[in-house]
């Protein structure tokens, strides 16, 4: 599907691209309270500085939160298609995740969430497979940064489907090098954007979400901020979070386990 800056036209150019200034602009929904309950059954003893996360967040990490992102390949083995999902492990991965010999099955993860997952009602779904994956990037995430990030995962999903939001695969063909990105008002940049528009792309929703979820101290997020949500083409978010998310093991991940990669 062919993206339609057209359509993205509508929105208010008001928010640039530190849209959230800390506030939680989405409030909590009833169908969340039950993933909350959930996300506070499972101990968490970790600190993992190996994901180059530790940016001065003061935020508890009482549970074992993980962020993934998975990047497809295109028909020339470059990333296309990110998928974003919160998991949890039972238990750290600064031990179970090691490299070592005996630490060598990783860990088994629980999903709580998916963005543009299959189980609602889009026109366009985003959906991970598993012939396909590319590459798998992984980062340790705060309980606060979790929360509100299934938050938005969830408003996210449902406002793509019950708007009948076309959603479309972000293709890797440069419009604006990055560098201009920050002076291009163009388009929706948070969630409230969204409700004036009648398409999105994969690329685009990924950004929103980590930009409104993530702690604002991080690299991760200065990285991310400086990407146009429309403009940027998968190969821009790939090269961003590469540099500070760990990757995870694609064989391991095919078996719902996670473990970093060797290589």
């Amino acid at each position: 599907m062919v993206d339609d800056a057209r359509n993205n036209m509508k929105a208010d150019h008001r928010y640039g691209f530190n849209t959230s200034k800390g506030k939680n602009v989405m409030p909590t929904r009833k169908d969340d309270e039950s993933s909350f309950n959930l996300l506070k059954t499972t101990p968490n003893f970790m600190d993992m500085n190996d994901t180059n996360d530790d940016d001065g967040v003061q935020d508890t990490k009482r549970m074992n939160y993980q962020l993934l992102l998975i990047m497809h390949a295109d028909s020339e083995m470059r990333p296309c298609r990110p998928v974003i999902r919160v998991v949890s492990l039972p238990t750290p991965p600064n031990s179970i995740l090691s490299t070592s010999p005996s630490n060598s099955d990783g860990s088994e993860m629980q999903l709580y969430c998916q963005l543009g997952g299959s189980d609602h009602n889009t026109t366009c779904k985003v959906d991970v497979e598993t012939q396909k994956i590319l590459c798998i990037y992984g980062l340790a995430i705060t309980d606060s940064e979790a929360g509100t990030m299934i938050r938005k995962v969830s408003r996210f999903n449902k406002l793509l489907s019950q708007k009948k939001t076309v959603l479309s695969e972000r293709s890797n063909m440069a419009l604006i090098p990055v560098i201009f990105h920050n002076s291009i008002p163009v388009g929706p940049r948070c969630i409230d954007d969204m409700v004036n528009v009648t398409s999105a792309t994969d690329v685009q929703i990924a950004i929103i979400t980590i930009l409104e979820s993530i702690n604002k101290s991080r690299s991760l997020t200065i990285r991310i901020g400086r990407l146009h949500p429309y403009l940027a083409t998968p190969e821009n978010l790939h090269e961003a979070i590469s540099i500070f998310m760990r990757r995870l093991s694609v064989s391991h991940f095919k078996k719902d386990v996670m473990k970093f990669s060797e290589v």
